[in-house]
């Protein structure tokens, strides 16, 4: 399953437009906010005494999963669906499981899923997670989708620490990129918020996957919330694989097209996170002269010019960080930017 697909789901009083754009969309937010509205709706209209009433334009199939089913295991509810998004409500405890995570790997299938709590066991995108936000247009209420980590305040101070979530590739490339800066590997994802605990420094950037740090990044806020000593900035891009390609170190003849619209490429049962996806381009296409592993990285991606194309897709604060040596500064407090 592949695609962006789009949602207009109403009812005589409520009215909700939005997109599904991978394979895990996580859908946040309190009580009283319209998550299982949504979704009883969705059921509603698949019903003959509700259909009238309740309506769904999409362009995708889709099945809804309210509540657990003490007679059936979810597993044999799921079965036969395919190329379907399937909307799970909170309070399915399954969701957290191992078990779970297999099967949406494997399954080809999108899933929505209702959660307050981070899914560990997930690999889904920062910017997959959504609250639900209203709005009053005539008689009805009318619910969009907002990004929950977005819009934060730009870095306007230098810089005395990075963290890598890479270990490897990305470690390499980026110690020579900010050759001025202390650069540290975190040795993965799950050992990111361990790192900015036990960082002696006050300003620091992580760089981490964020086609895949979702489940993570609520726990750092936290932490953030908690530190006032600390100013953390986190670069996420999809992914270290998917800067070398937007930065044309590694380029071939659709790559454009596919990195404009990658849901239209990225199928999930091959792809659980486009992180993947993008590694299997770097390793598919990189010339064979220095063809790129995750392991050790050819000298030939941090030689200068191709350090300077990658600093042309950068912010703008972080391009000073490849040139500038770091100065004394004043940090603001308890702040956590996000590019």
């Amino acid at each position: 399953m592949k695609g962006i697909f789009h949602f207009e789901v109403s009812n005589k009083k409520q009215f909700y437009s939005f997109d599904v754009k991978r394979n895990i969309t996580i859908l946040e937010g309190n009580s009283a906010t319209g998550k299982t509205t949504l979704l009883e709706i969705l059921q509603d209209s698949k019903t003959i005494e509700k259909k009238h009433t309740c309506k769904v334009i999409t362009n995708a199939n889709y099945f809804v999963y309210l509540r657990s089913d003490q007679s059936r295991n979810w597993l044999e509810v799921f079965e036969g669906l395919y190329d379907t998004i399937i909307f799970i409500e909170e309070n399915n405890r399954f969701i957290y499981s191992v078990e779970f995570a297999e099967y949406v790997a494997l399954s080809g299938n999108y899933f929505v899923i209702v959660s307050r709590n981070s899914i560990k066991t997930l690999p889904y995108s920062f910017q997959e997670i959504y609250k639900i936000e209203s709005s009053k247009k005539g008689l009805q209420q009318v619910y969009t989708f907002k990004e929950v980590y977005s819009n934060f305040p730009e870095i306007n101070s230098n810089i005395d620490l990075i963290i890598t979530e890479d270990s490897k590739s990305g470690y390499q490339f980026y110690s020579h990129f900010f050759n001025q800066v202390e650069v540290i590997s975190a040795g993965g994802a799950a050992n990111i918020l361990n790192e900015l605990i036990s960082a002696k420094a006050k300003n620091i950037l992580c760089i981490v996957d964020g086609a895949a740090f979702g489940s993570l990044i609520s726990d750092c806020y936290e932490f953030l919330e908690s530190d006032f000593d600390k100013r953390i900035t986190f670069y996420l891009p999809e992914s270290f694989e998917w800067v070398l390609l937007k930065a044309g170190v590694i380029s071939f003849g659709n790559l454009t097209q596919i990195l404009e619209n990658p849901s239209d490429y990225i199928e999930c049962k091959e792809y659980v996170s486009w992180e993947r996806y993008f590694t299997h381009l770097a390793e598919e296409y990189s010339d064979s002269k220095w063809k790129y592993t995750k392991g050790t990285l050819h000298q030939f991606y941090y030689n200068k010019h191709n350090q300077e194309k990658v600093k042309d897709i950068m912010p703008e604060e972080l391009k000073r960080l490849s040139n500038l040596k770091i100065m004394d500064f004043k940090s603001d407090n308890n702040k956590m930017s996000l590019f």
